[in-house]
Formats: C-alpha cells, sequence, structure tokens
C-alpha cells in the first residue's frame, strides 16, 4: 500500500536533483506484508540534519505498523 506521496507541482526540493518534476505523485513510502514478513519502504531519509522534526512521526508510525498484531 502507499502511505505517502509526493506533491504535485512546485515542490520544495533540497539538495540536488536531475529531475524533481517527475517526483510528482510517485510513492515516497510504501509499506505493506507478505506472509508474515512486514516491511516498511521509505525513499526518504527521515533522519537527516535537520528534517527530523518534521519525520519523527513517519518513522514512529513505521515502527507501529511493524510490532502491531491483531488478535
Amino acid at each position: 500500500m502507499i502511505a505517502a506521496r509526493f506533491a504535485e507541482g512546485d515542490t520544495l526540493v533540497p539538495g540536488f536533483w536531475l529531475a524533481p518534476e517527475k517526483a510528482g505523485r510517485q510513492p515516497v513510502i510504501v509499506h505493506g506484508q507478505r506472509t508474515e514478513q512486514k516491511v516498511v519502504l521509505m525513499g526518504i531519509d527521515p533522519t537527516f540534519r535537520n528534517y527530523t522534526p518534521a519525520t519523527f512521526r513517519l518513522m514512529a508510525n513505521a515502527l507501529y505498523f511493524l510490532g502491531y498484531e491483531e488478535r
């Protein structure tokens, strides 16, 4: 399942991207489960420098998803 996508249009893109316009509406965080193995894939670095105040909740949600078991 897709948990987050890049915004479409003018997006603040830190760093160097060759073609940031191609990122619009593309998945950036996906999660799922295959048999009993759960996985979360992030196309960003949520622990990079000053971005952590906005991305700690993404990491917390990922850890919650990975540790959650339905009963």
